[in-house]
């Protein structure tokens, strides 16, 4: 019937807003005797292969960044003719540090809570090369029932387990922490 296709299109913009393209295919891809909900079927399909495509995109690009980025740091090397990516030497050292990095297995955080009589403050100032094992040590003082001051400073009224030591000489992290046990509470009284 004459205005039919007319009436679908400004049907369809006037419910959901809609971009051309998208408006465009649905109706020809629909064909001329469709309904609304065939056409509104076909624009939903050709949002959702538009959002796969930009998503596409999107991750090609970013592969494509962070190739690069890894070519000018010298991670990695590229012969242009074959097309042909390399390990440089730096890569190789990065490489290694991270396999270490990843291969130390953290001990388990988890440590059995014990209230003492008296505070008991833990301050650290773990280097940022060891980002892994401080968050380990920050998870590990929320366990013992430590509450935090700061980043690097928790305290709490506990007992500071041997194996919690244990872990941290055998981490490499005891230099970097510092344990108070406060006798005389002073300001602190009202904390507790």
């Amino acid at each position: 019937m004459k205005g039919d296709i007319l009436l679908k299109i400004l049907r369809t913009v006037g419910e959901k807003g809609i971009d051309e393209m998208d408006l465009a295919s649905a109706i020809l891809d629909a064909g001329y005797g469709a309904s609304p909900g065939q056409i509104n079927q076909k624009i939903k399909e050709s949002r959702k292969a538009r959002e796969k495509k930009i998503i596409e995109y999107r991750e090609k690009r970013n592969y494509a960044a962070f190739l690069a980025k890894m070519k000018s740091q010298g991670f990695i090397s590229e012969d242009k003719k074959e097309k042909f990516l390399t390990l440089t030497t730096k890569g190789s050292v990065k490489l290694r540090q991270l396999r270490d990095e990843r291969g130390s297995v953290l001990p388990d955080a988890s440590y059995d809570k014990e209230v003492g009589n008296n505070f008991v403050i833990v301050a650290f100032d773990v280097p940022e090369e060891s980002r892994r094992k401080r968050a380990w040590l920050r998870s590990a003082l929320k366990n013992i029932g430590l509450s935090m001051l700061q980043k690097s400073v928790w305290f709490g009224k506990v007992k500071i387990p041997l194996e919690f030591i244990d872990d941290l000489a055998s981490l490499k992290l005891i230099d970097y922490v510092e344990v108070l046990e406060i006798t005389k509470t002073g300001s602190l009284k009202r904390l507790g």
